[in-house]
């Protein structure tokens, strides 16, 4: 019986993927002209993550609905980005797309300063290489590149699972909670809007939830496999993006601070981590510091930004949030002087939503009402944070690193580098999980209309839902 539950779900999922598909074919020009090879990928990636999801979400009725949100959470990426060309809602495409190709034709790291992107670390364009080469034998050479996006996809998919299973551990004692947390990850539009791109962002991602979820493992058991995750995806994410080192007090604090362990072996753990990362990156930083002598290796690019987007900056600018400005300018300005893009708070939450993209009029309403119906999530969520602190804080610690490390460092990027793009919420990504455990545990503390607070959340993520889906469709 539990089999053929799961298999009408995978049949009525994968019927639907396909419908829409062949409603697709008209949007991206990439998928017109190499119907057949994506049709190939698209029906092979579908089965592959089915199979795989049947043993990462479980086996009893009660994963039913875990199940069905990690099928239609597929479903909705593989839409979007069969719909989405790489060059659009991106970030720097043209700079990466270099990357990658320099990868598949030389396998070597190039020098930091022969490109846009060329000083990042190697781990994601000699993922993606490969991709490339196999998009030579589906498409077009013109096309070819865009074989790459099924990458990009499929560390989204990933992403939605690990999220899954990320909710299911914060809240074991609430399935509805659980539930909510999961249908967050798979329709966020900051989250949805990463299958499609073509950017050492999106596999930073996936190694940060999966950091995340061997945390939460470690800070809950102990046990030193949890552990090695968490250091082995720390030390791959270094090699995919600089940001990951946000995670690095999270790291530390969560070794040294695990109270099931005894002080002795959190510090042959915390040693042995220290050497295992030093020995998966250090050759990287000699790379740059030492052989090729580069001054700066982080984010060597900013340099090079050009001077319309830096934006005049004081510290009042990270106090200010004004929701009615919010509302009415409902895009990001990072490229014309707007009085208002210099305001960090705006900035990202907007970002969460739109990134620094325009959609046009048709758009305008729809995404003034997300902004509007997003709103709530503020004060519940800082409800939340507070009282957990004072009555749950053991459990909440992880969460409260994570959040002050992620934010922390991206108001010290926008601070020290005062462009406006650098307040995106695309650098800090993960930051939705720490944010949802405590809008969730701010709804489940609501002295009074709980109830209307987990009906106004099924709105929200409701409309962001649609807000995706009207994109594509």
């Amino acid at each position: 019986m539990q089999f053929r539950v799961r298999l009408l779900l995978l049949v009525t999922a994968f019927f639907a993927e396909l419908t829409l598909f062949f409603l697709l074919l008209n949007r991206n020009p990439v998928v017109m002209a190499n119907g057949d090879g994506a049709i190939v990928l698209f029906v092979i990636v579908t089965l592959a993550y089915a199979v795989a999801a049947f043993g990462l979400i479980g086996k009893t009725p009660d994963h039913y609905w875990f199940y069905a949100i990690f099928l239609w959470a597929m479903m909705l990426r593989k839409i979007y980005m069969l719909a989405t060309p790489y060059s659009i809602r991106s970030y720097d495409w043209a700079g990466h797309v270099q990357y990658i190709r320099h990868m598949a034709e030389h396998w070597s790291i190039p020098a930091a300063n022969s490109g846009w992107e060329m000083y990042q670390p190697p781990l994601y364009y000699m993922l993606a290489a490969p991709w490339l080469l196999l998009g030579n034998i589906f498409l077009s050479a013109e096309h070819a590149i865009s074989f790459a996006q099924h990458f990009s996809l499929l560390l989204s998919m990933a992403v939605a699972a690990l999220g899954i299973a990320i909710g299911r551990m914060m809240f074991r004692d609430n399935r509805l909670f659980a539930l909510l947390f999961a249908v967050l990850i798979a329709v966020f539009p900051g989250i949805v809007f990463f299958s499609s791109r073509l950017s050492n962002d999106v596999l930073l991602q996936a190694l940060s939830f999966l950091f995340v979820f061997f945390l939460l493992r470690y800070w809950e058991e102990g046990k030193r496999i949890d552990a090695a995750g968490m250091i082995f995806s720390f030390a791959f994410g270094l090699l995919t993006k600089s940001s990951m080192l946000l995670f690095l007090p999270v790291l530390c604090g969560a070794v040294m601070l695990q109270r099931r362990l005894p002080p002795r072996e959190r510090l042959i753990i915390f040693l042995s981590g220290a050497g295992a990362i030093l020995l998966l990156t250090g050759w990287f930083f000699w790379l740059r510091l030492v052989t090729e002598q580069q001054d700066v290796i982080w984010v060597s690019n900013e340099i090079r930004l050009n001077h319309f987007l830096k934006v005049t900056r004081h510290w009042t600018d990270f106090l200010i949030f004004n929701p009615a400005r919010v509302v009415e300018f409902v895009h990001n300005g990072t490229w014309a002087k707007t009085p208002f893009r210099q305001y960090f708070w705006e900035f990202f939450y907007r970002s969460a939503f739109t990134g620094e993209f325009r959609f046009g009029f048709r758009m305008h309403w729809i995404i003034q009402f997300l902004y509007v119906i997003g709103l709530p999530s503020i004060p519940i969520f800082l409800y939340g944070l507070i009282t957990d602190i004072r009555k749950n804080f053991h459990a909440a610690l992880p969460h409260v690193l994570m959040l002050g490390c992620l934010l922390a460092g991206l108001i010290a990027y926008a601070w020290i580098t005062p462009y406006a793009p650098n307040q995106d919420f695309r650098f800090i990504s993960p930051v939705i999980i720490p944010f949802g455990y405590f809008l969730l545990r701010g709804i489940d503390r609501l002295p009074w209309a709980k109830s209307l607070a987990i009906g106004w959340l099924g709105v929200f993520l409701g409309w962001c839902l649609i807000f995706v889906l009207h994109l594509v469709v």
